[in-house]
């Protein structure tokens, strides 16, 4: 149920008021959407899913089914399409399954943002979320992705 309610809160078109100056607001109309895709753990299947998502800044993915590189750095980077696709791969725990995985695409007003301030769960929780701070000169975000384990 929680999982739906994020869904619809998260593919709202949300408007950012930045002040470049402290007498002239602008508003920046950002699209965002939450998807769980079941599985994006091989290149092919994240095109596809990035090609319907298209027209969006932010693509926010849980479930992607990617396995926890140790040779990573904190997330893994690649260029999937016209975006900058960030993921954080599971590890094998008690807390986790083949399910596990997230990632968040920057599309493209965001793609050229300078990235701080990653977190990383690296428990028995890892692929279980990803916190980015997603920054240029209009905007400074902190975007959260996040995969709830089941209760046990």
């Amino acid at each position: 149920m929680f999982a739906g309610l994020l869904a619809i809160f998260v593919g709202a078109n949300f408007a950012i008021r930045v002040a470049g100056d402290s007498s002239i607001m602008h508003e920046w109309p950002l699209k965002v959407i939450g998807y769980n895709p079941l599985s994006a753990s091989n290149r092919e299947r994240q095109c596809e899913i990035l090609d319907e998502f298209k027209g969006f800044d932010l693509v926010l993915v849980a479930g992607t089914g990617i396995r926890f590189d140790p040779k990573c750095r904190e997330f893994e980077e690649v260029k999937v399409e016209d975006f900058r696709w960030l993921s954080s791969g599971f590890a094998r725990s008690n807390m986790s399954n083949k399910s596990c995985g997230v990632a968040i695409a920057l599309g493209s007003r965001c793609k050229n943002a300078k990235l701080s301030d990653p977190i990383e769960l690296k428990t028995k929780t890892q692929g279980r979320g990803l916190a980015i701070r997603v920054r240029s000169g209009y905007y400074d975000l902190c975007t959260i992705v996040a995969y709830f384990p089941p209760i046990p």
